[in-house]
């Protein structure tokens, strides 16, 4: 019986092999297509807070008023969009935003690919299955949630784990930048732009003023201030269950998620297991803020993945089926 089940599933193992893995790019291609045209439809490609995104970007004088919903990069990337009906609009930037997402696995393939981690063939498989489940969760803020500024973000950090392995320590400060300005939450990664070993502290003053010049024009338009957007706690929030009244607006939540993720985040580093980055970070991000949208877990879902594309288990993308589930 046992014998008969091993070869039941060294048979399912090749065919995948033989015909999925190989193909998995159309695979997963066909799945986010799949996944944001069903989004579209159920939501009437109304794209959640495209709308807010595009008044921001007609006027950069409403971007405290959006406080950190809306960064430089995002007001930058929207203007051309001001120009298009919203619905439109928004179905053009979900189909990118899917196309970015599809970059984001390969990226991350590549990575792990040049850091040698695991074998060719399973780490195939880790991103066949692990990213399908990404796609579902990518489609989130890429086509129904309205937040391209999350798939850039995440793109970023894809790319800058690129940087990391190939030992191009300005590529990871400047792609972490980057990611911070089109969402700030991307602070939590920081500790990537000091994985590079001999340029750690250049990589971290580096990625801090590439980050902070895009911001001072906002800044001294407002005469020395940008608001911040700090959000009512609900009753499913990790403060609340830490003791924080349901309805209370902290203003200090974002900054005990910077001061829990940084030091996990760089013993990771200091570990030698920067892939691990993004899961902590984002991880502390969605258990410490006020509310948790579903779209939040898409960075989650999306550091589950290079882990396991990084170190593939047993189960092919098995934590990023379970993060997602």
């Amino acid at each position: 019986m046992r014998g008969g089940v091993a070869s039941l599933g060294a048979t399912v193992t090749e065919v995948i092999d033989e015909k999925w893995v190989p193909r998995r790019y159309l695979v997963l291609a066909a799945a986010a297509a799949i996944f944001a045209f069903v989004w579209l439809y159920l939501s009437g490609a109304s794209g959640g807070d495209w709308s807010r995104g595009l008044g921001a970007a007609r006027s950069f004088n409403t971007v405290p008023a959006n406080g950190d919903v809306v960064a430089p990069v995002t007001l930058v990337l929207g203007y051309p969009f001001t120009f298009i009906g919203a619905s439109t609009g928004w179905i053009i930037c979900s189909a990118l935003c899917m196309v970015l997402g599809l970059l984001t696995i390969w990226c991350v393939e590549q990575t792990a690919e040049v850091a040698g981690l695991g074998s060719r063939r399973v780490r195939e498989r880790a991103v066949l299955f692990g990213g399908l489940f990404l796609m579902y969760a990518w489609a989130l803020p890429g086509a129904r949630w309205g937040h391209p500024d999350d798939v850039v973000a995440l793109l970023c950090v894809a790319v800058a784990g690129r940087g990391v392995v190939s030992q191009r320590w300005l590529v990871a400060a400047v792609m972490i930048a980057v990611a911070i300005d089109a969402k700030p939450w991307a602070a939590l990664v920081l500790p990537l732009a000091a994985a590079c070993s001999g340029k750690r502290l250049r990589g971290l003053v580096v990625a801090m003023i590439c980050a902070g010049l895009p911001w001072l024009p906002f800044y001294l338009l407002q005469h020395g201030h940008v608001a911040s957007l700090n959000l009512p706690v609900t009753a499913d929030s990790g403060l609340h269950y830490l003791g924080v009244a349901i309805g209370a607006s902290p203003a200090w939540a974002r900054e005990l998620q910077l001061a829990v993720a940084l030091p996990l985040g760089a013993y990771a580093v200091a570990k030698q297991k920067w892939y691990l980055v993004s899961v902590i970070a984002f991880a502390v991000r969605i258990n410490l803020d006020p509310v948790t949208v579903p779209y939040y877990t898409t960075g989650v879902v999306f550091g589950l993945f290079a882990w396991d594309v990084m170190r593939p288990p047993r189960f092919w993308g098995g934590r990023t089926a379970m993060g997602c589930i």
